[in-house]
C-alpha cells in the first residue's frame, strides 16, 4: 500500500475522533481510491468493512473486515449492513470502456438500489455516495460548481447522475443522511487510467512534442478525497447535499508536462501544433465508423487531453470547513517513485 504525504497524514489524524470506533462498510474498497480509505480508517480506529466480490484480492491488513458479495445480485449482499453506520458507496468502474459499460451500469443502478435495500434493514445513519464530475459534463469558458445545470455528455456520467438521484432521494424518503461527492481525475501513487499513463510515459525516458496548450482542468489529491469524506461524516450540515472536491489548482496539459519533463530531464523544446493533433483524431474517428476497429487517438482522447474540465471547490470549503493539503506538483516525486 503506498502511502499519503506527512502534512495529509497530520491532516487526516484530526478526525479521530470522528471515525474511532464507527462501523463503516465500504464497496469498491479494493480499489485505488478505497485503498486509501480504507487504510486510514483503519489507522484511526474505525471498524472497518469492506464489501467486495469473491474473486477480488484481499491481501490488505487483517484488521479489515471482509463481506463477500456482488452488488448487482441482491441475495449476496443480505446481512452486509449489519451493525453498520456509515456506507461509502464507490462500488464502480472510473474507467468504462465500451466493452464493459454494460457492467458499470449495473453496479451504479441496480447496485446502488441493492445496497439502500440493506440499509434500510440496518440502523444506518449515512449513505456517502463517491460520484464523478462527469455528471456535470464541461464548460469551455467557465469552472462549475453544485449551482450549474448537470449535463454529462456521456453514458458514465449519466449513470452516475442516475445513481446519485436515486440516493438522495432515497435519503429524504427514509430520513437518512445522504450525500454525495463528485471527484474529478484524482492523483496520487498508485494511480490508474490517464495519469498513470502520463506518468508511464515520463519514466520511460523518451519525450513526446505536444503542442502548448493553456486549458483549464480541476484534479484532486487522493489524501483530500480521504479528508472530503470525514469532512462529511464529521458534519450536520452536509445532508441530502452534493459537493465538488478539487485542490483548488487549475492545470494545463502544458504545465503538467513541463512539470515531469523537468522532474525527469526530459525537457522537449518542440511542439507539434494543436490543429495537427484535431486532424489526427478526426481521422482516427472516421476509421473507426468505416472499419469498426477503434483507434486509440480520437476525439475523445483530444479533448481529455487538451479540453477544459473546471470545476469550483468552493461549497465544501465554506460548508464544511474543507482546506485541500495537497497539489499535483508537491506529491509528483512520491508518484514518479511508485512507477
Amino acid at each position: 500500500m503506498f502511502s499519503l504525504t506527512v502534512a495529509m497524514n497530520k491532516k487526516l489524524s484530526q478526525f479521530k475522533e470522528t471515525v474511532q470506533n464507527k462501523n463503516i462498510l465500504v464497496t469498491g474498497g479494493t480499489g485505488f481510491i478505497g485503498s486509501y480509505l480504507v487504510d486510514n480508517l483503519s489507522n484511526l480506529g474505525a471498524n472497518v468493512t469492506v464489501l467486495t466480490r469473491h474473486n477480488a484480492k484481499t491481501d490488505s491488513p487483517s484488521s479489515y473486515n471482509y463481506y463477500f458479495g456482488d452488488i448487482t445480485k441482491s441475495d449476496s449482499l443480505s446481512g452486509c449492513c449489519k451493525n453498520i453506520d456509515i456506507i461509502v458507496h464507490m462500488a464502480g468502474s472510473a474507467h468504462v470502456e465500451q466493452k464493459n459499460k454494460g457492467t458499470h451500469l449495473r453496479v451504479s443502478l441496480t447496485g446502488t438500489k441493492n445496497i439502500l435495500q440493506e440499509a434500510l434493514r440496518e440502523d444506518v445513519t449515512s449513505v456517502i455516495y463517491i460520484s464523478s464530475i462527469k455528471v456535470m459534463g464541461t464548460n469551455k469558458t467557465k469552472c462549475l460548481d453544485e449551482a450549474d445545470q448537470e449535463n454529462p455528455d456521456d453514458e458514465y456520467g449519466r449513470a452516475r447522475l442516475d445513481a446519485e438521484k436515486i440516493i438522495l432521494k432515497w435519503g429524504a424518503e427514509h430520513s437518512v443522511k445522504t450525500s454525495v461527492l463528485r471527484l474529478p481525475l484524482v492523483y496520487g501513487p498508485g494511480v490508474k487510467g490517464n495519469i498513470k499513463n502520463l506518468l508511464t510515459h515520463a519514466t520511460s525516458g523518451k519525450s513526446f512534442p505536444l503542442p502548448i496548450v493553456r486549458n483549464n482542468r480541476s484534479m484532486v489529491y487522493i489524501g483530500d478525497v480521504v479528508q472530503a469524506i470525514y469532512c462529511i461524516i464529521s458534519s450536520n450540515k452536509s445532508g441530502n447535499k452534493k459537493y465538488i472536491v478539487t485542490d483548488d489548482q487549475s492545470y494545463s496539459t502544458t504545465d503538467l508536462t513541463k512539470a515531469l519533463g523537468e522532474m525527469t530531464g526530459k525537457v522537449t523544446k518542440i511542439h507539434i501544433p494543436l490543429f495537427l493533433f484535431k486532424f489526427l483524431a478526426l481521422t482516427g474517428d472516421a476509421i473507426t465508423i468505416i472499419t469498426r476497429i477503434k483507434i486509440p487517438f480520437n476525439t475523445n482522447v483530444y479533448y481529455k487531453l487538451f479540453g477544459n474540465a473546471c470545476y469550483s471547490a468552493d461549497k465544501i470549503k465554506n460548508e464544511l470547513g474543507y482546506t485541500p493539503t495537497e497539489t499535483f506538483y508537491s506529491v509528483l516525486t512520491d508518484m514518479l517513485d511508485a512507477e
